[in-house]
């Protein structure tokens, strides 16, 4: 039989009573739940918390009392290293397309100059769908050019129908008005 006490069989005045010594000691709660049989840390610590609850005010053990065994030392609370700057999330989600090619929104004087300086997409489109003279158009899914035009009196679904190469979809004429080049933006001269 061991002589530890029974931790299951003391009231909560015994407990109290019991573990009031090691606490002023500073010891941890592992180590005076190790005085008991059937105790764990936890034990002691909700034996502690019930004691501040009902205003018994059991000893603090802070800092460098809950470590017997070690020197004392008082230590100065480190100061916390600012952390690094770190983008908005919107920032983040720009910084991969933004640069001296694609001003940002509120800079309008770079913005007025790249629109003057790029000349966008020039396209007729008053004449895209209508038929190139001398070729009739054919009914959508012939062979030839399947550029969409303009129907009889605006009916039905016609094609060009002119030659193409066997790998294109379209005529020269049309494939000329569906390839746009990409447009290149230019950056403001600096000192502007």
């Amino acid at each position: 039989m061991s002589e530890l006490p029974d931790w299951t069989k003391l009231t909560s005045r015994e407990k109290a009573e019991a573990i009031l010594p090691h606490l002023a000691a500073g010891e941890s709660n592992g180590r005076i739940a190790s005085r008991f049989l059937n105790c764990g840390r936890c034990h002691i610590a909700g034996a502690v918390n019930r004691m501040k609850v009902t205003g018994q005010n059991p000893p603090s053990r802070r800092g460098s009392q809950r470590h017997i065994g070690k020197a004392a030392t008082t230590k100065t609370p480190a100061a916390k290293a600012k952390p690094a700057h770190r983008p908005t999330k919107l920032v983040q989600q720009t910084s991969s397309w933004r640069g001296p090619n694609n001003p940002v929104a509120v800079d309008f004087k770079a913005r007025a100059l790249q629109r003057a300086a790029s000349p966008g997409i020039i396209v007729k489109r008053e004449n895209a769908f209508d038929p190139i003279p001398d070729t009739p158009p054919v009914a959508f899914g012939s062979p030839g050019c399947r550029w969409p035009v303009d129907g009889v009196n605006g009916i039905g679904l016609l094609a060009c129908g002119a030659a193409k190469e066997p790998e294109r979809s379209y005529c020269d004429a049309h494939r000329q008005l569906s390839y746009a080049p990409p447009t290149y933006r230019l950056s403001v001269p600096k000192g502007v």
